[in-house]
């Protein structure tokens, strides 16, 4: 009897993966996501227009629109799918992380089959200690920096946006964008530390030329005015209804309850760094941003725009297509609040209707110049490969498929590839397969690459013409399908994790008779190639 009643409910956890939502709870949830996504960003474009001068808005994370980093709009899609199966018999227990939403359920619901889990609550005393560990981090490495480095102030910059990852810094993927045929000025990079370790930025000094740090030009009454936004921000909220409902409460407990605060810090940095450089009376005659448009980008945009409003401010996006990412596509209210470079430079023209969602006003380029080179391959491919994206909730489930499937194939056959941002040793276990270097490569070796749309190593795979396995971990990830299947034949989307075993044991069959070239439609209009 026990077992029969539990087959009876449903169990959702809203922290986990889409792929993992039972069926019923996806479909609602997806029609829900599909039908008001855009009326979301512009929901979220109307606050940012009563905000456009508050910087602690800009850099908050319900404005970035970034689901990355913002559950705004998957509350609200909760929200609205408890209320559509609210007339089911079955028991739905639900995890939530959100006592807000918690509250929200409870009022605008009547379902006693319901049963609501909160997995954590907001703690001010942990915040106050997470924000106390970054900043005390941040003084550490601001004063070593000083110490140990003496930045010349130079009459005049030409700068770069760089971000420095535990053995690589992001400067190599401008790659020949930076070369003398695009430009004839050189560049001093501006480097961004995603480890705030000490001693990691104290090894890295040493070997790093051509570059001025920013820590150097942070004082102590910039540390204390990051401080004083972070805890006492001045975000004006109206009674803005979506969809008839006031989600003020969401948008005040995501910003009072926020505790990923590093890129809210870097961006603050960021500004205090321009605005530092302009007291000191030097001079900036061209500026790259590797732009995004997340947290860290829009704090260097301020910055650039405020105090340097004449300069040649160019943002390059290597960024492809991921439709989830909806910061990737900028609003009205960005381009009037100039939280965007003045070009934004493109790596492929299939991406400008993504890019122009929301508002046409950015000056969009193409260019011919970035890292992505494709070479055709001379030999026959057989690897199978795991291509990871740095979303840990992705990653977390594309590597238990990779731990299970290695058992059953020859282990000199299955690889997998971890993206830079969340390298292997953020996981538990040790990947003896696991394969180091040039992304690209690695994916032109490869008979089948299973991935997910958070990548551009999907639309690598597809232009070296790999079998490529989409993952469905994304609401948009069917209608992102239809619109690229008609470039590429050897692309196919998998819903859930038996289907992506069943596809991978279909496509390993496969007898590749001819050595496959590369999908010229992919490389033009994605890469232009």
């Amino acid at each position: 009897m026990k077992n029969k009643a539990s087959s009876t409910h449903i169990f959702w956890d809203t922290r986990k993966s889409y792929i993992y939502y039972p069926k019923i709870i996806k479909e609602i949830y997806q029609d829900f996501y599909l039908q008001n996504y855009k009326k979301f960003n512009n929901w979220i474009d109307k606050i940012s227009t009563q905000n456009e001068k508050n910087i602690s808005w800009w850099l908050s994370a319900p404005a970035s629109r970034d689901e990355r980093i913002s559950n705004l709009f998957h509350n609200i899609c909760i929200l609205n799918t408890i209320k559509k199966i609210k007339n089911t018999r079955n028991k739905t227990i639900i995890t939530v992380e959100s006592q807000e939403i918690n509250k929200l359920i409870k009022i605008t619901t009547s379902n006693n089959n319901l049963d609501i889990k909160v997995s954590k609550k907001f703690n001010i005393f942990r915040k106050i200690y997470i924000l106390f560990k970054e900043i005390l981090i941040l003084i550490i490495n601001v004063y070593l920096i000083k110490i140990k480095v003496n930045n010349n102030n130079p009459k005049f910059l030409n700068i770069l946006d760089t971000f420095q990852l535990d053995k690589q810094s992001s400067h190599s993927f401008y790659s020949d964008f930076l070369s003398k045929k695009n430009f004839k000025q050189n560049f001093t990079s501006i480097p961004t530390f995603l480890s705030y370790s000490p001693f990691k930025i104290y090894k890295l000094l040493n070997k790093n030329k051509n570059v001025y740090f920013k820590e150097n030009l942070i004082n102590f009454l910039d540390i204390i005015s990051i401080v004083k936004k972070i805890l006492f921000n001045n975000i004006v909220l109206k009674r803005n209804l979506f969809l008839g409902t006031n989600f003020n409460s969401l948008i005040k407990e995501e910003t009072t309850t926020d505790n990923n605060l590093r890129p809210t810090i870097s961006a603050y940095i960021n500004y205090y760094f321009f605005k530092n450089l302009k007291k000191k009376n030097i001079e900036l005659n061209n500026v790259i941003s590797w732009f995004e448009n997340q947290i860290v980008d829009k704090g260097w945009s301020l910055g650039v725009n405020n105090f340097y409003s004449e300069v040649n401010f160019i943002g390059y996006q290597a960024a492809t297509l991921h439709p989830q990412f909806f910061n990737l596509s900028p609003t009205h209210s960005e381009y009037n609040a100039k939280v965007l470079p003045k070009q934004i430079y493109l790596v492929g023209k299939k991406y400008l209707k993504n890019r122009k969602l929301f508002t046409q006003k950015p000056v969009y380029k193409i260019t011919k110049f970035s890292r992505y080179k494709f070479q055709n391959d001379k030999k026959k491919k057989s690897n199978i490969l795991f291509l990871l994206s740095g979303i840990e909730h992705v990653d977390v489930h594309l590597l238990d498929i990779y731990k299970n499937l290695i058992k059953k194939y020859n282990k000199n056959k299955v690889f997998i590839k971890f993206h830079p941002i969340l390298p292997s040793k953020k996981f538990e276990g040790i990947f003896n397969n696991e394969v180091f270097g040039n992304g690209s490569k690695i994916i032109q070796k490869s008979k089948i690459v299973i991935t997910s749309s958070y990548t551009s190593g999907l639309y690598e795979s597809m232009g070296y013409n790999s079998f490529t396995i989409l993952a469905n971990y994304s609401p948009l990830d069917n209608l992102l399908y239809k619109s690229v299947k008609k470039y590429s034949k050897r692309l196919f989307l998998c819903e859930n994790t038996k289907e992506i075993y069943n596809m991978i044991k279909y496509l390993n069959k496969k007898n590749e008779i001819k050595i496959q070239k590369n999908n010229k439609r992919i490389t033009k209009l994605f890469f232009n190639r």
